[in-house]
Order: C-alpha cells, then structure tokens, then sequence
C-alpha cells in the first residue's frame, strides 16, 4: 500500500472514530471548509476548480463560496455541507485529501456545539487554520 493510500485510509479512521466520539449528542451532518487565500491568485484559482467539481458532482448538496471571512472562519472558503447518511460522504473526503492541493480543510460536525465541534470534534486536512472563536 502507497503511502498516501496509507494516510487517506489512517485519516479515514480519525474521522469516523470521532464521528465516533460525538454521538454522545446528536450529529446529523458535516460541514467541510477548504480554504484559500485572497491575496494569492494560485490559491483562489484552485479553490475555483474544486468549488466547481464539487457543485457539478453533489448537486444535491448545499455548496457555498465565501469570498470574505465569516464567523470563525478568518479567511474565504468554500462549504460543503455534508448529512451524515449521504451515498457519497466517503467519496467526498476522499476527494478532497486528494485533490485539495495545498488547501487546508477542516471537516466539523454538527451537533450543536460549536466550540466543541470546531476544536476537539474537527478534523484537519492540510495546515489548520487559526479560528477566531470568539464568535463561537
């Protein structure tokens, strides 16, 4: 087995082993951040293309480009918001520790606390970006 198919498989594992761990409250849907940076046309531009696959591929999927930073997000990036039950939902992580480049992601769930599932409940691809939890 490759090394990358080895980390894809190992982050698979975290994840739902803290999907695991969060079902002491109700978790019906992930969110998935991939952020890019504003100032690098490089950046926005590989953001733009995994945006587009994305709304082309889960249509059926609620799929937001954030041009500005929002909430605790500090800088833009897109959303996908995923139900725990989607067909697709392994297809999905998958695709992004593979293509998301150099892009960070973070994959939270939803469970209706929102430092918790932005802390000790998310999950990181790539560099974690430094939350501004004040507006958690």
């Amino acid at each position: 087995m490759s090394t990358t198919r080895l980390f894809n498989l190992l982050l698979l594992i975290a994840i739902l082993a803290s999907a695991a761990l969060c079902q002491e409250r109700v978790n019906r849907a992930y969110d998935l951040h991939i952020y890019y940076f504003p100032n690098s046309a490089a950046s926005k531009s590989h953001a733009d293309k995994l945006f587009a696959y994305a709304k082309n591929t889960w249509s059926d999927l609620y799929i937001k480009m954030f041009t500005a930073p929002i909430g605790p997000h500090p800088i833009p990036m897109f959303e996908i918001d995923i139900p725990q039950a989607h067909p697709k939902f392994s297809d999905i992580l998958s695709w992004i520790m593979i293509n998301r480049g150099n892009s960070s992601a973070l994959l939270h769930p939803n469970t209706g606390d929102e430092m918790k599932d932005h802390t000790v409940s998310a999950t990181w691809v790539g560099q974690p970006v430094p939350l501004n939890f004040e507006y958690l």
